[in-house]
């Protein structure tokens, strides 16, 4: 059940992303299926429009390690939302024609729900 904790942070995120943010497209990490009748093994996954994200956002210096941060990956903030119910890792994002893999999920919650997703992301994949 949302609280109103829940219900003002996600106004919050959705009025900053509405006034700031840009389209993305997600594609789900492909799930494999294996058929027993034919034996074939077939990938698929579905693209999802998110109508509003962050626009790429640079990691500060401090904040790249060498292992788990490198050079060249960035954030990308993500609200809640109906087509949005769950971001994972290796899913792949595109945003401003940038093209990546998610390859670190922050949950940001408000309450009982997840408010936003922060996600860390890299080129290629």
């Amino acid at each position: 059940m949302a609280t109103p904790l829940d219900v003002s942070a996600l106004a919050t995120a959705n009025r900053l992303l509405d006034k700031f943010g840009i389209s993305a497209i997600l594609t789900a990490k492909p799930t494999n299926g294996f058929d027993p009748l034919t034996g074939e093994v077939s990938s698929s996954s579905t693209p999802i429009t998110i109508p509003k994200v962050s626009p790429p956002l640079a990691y500060a210096s401090s904040e790249i390690d060498g292992s788990n941060i490198i050079v060249g990956d960035y954030k990308v903030i993500v609200a809640r939302s109906d087509s949005v119910s769950s971001i994972d890792r290796g899913d792949r994002i595109e945003v401003n024609g940038r093209d990546g893999v998610v390859v670190n999920t922050n949950e940001v919650w408000s309450g009982e729900e997840i408010a936003i997703w922060i996600l860390q992301c890299r080129t290629g994949g």
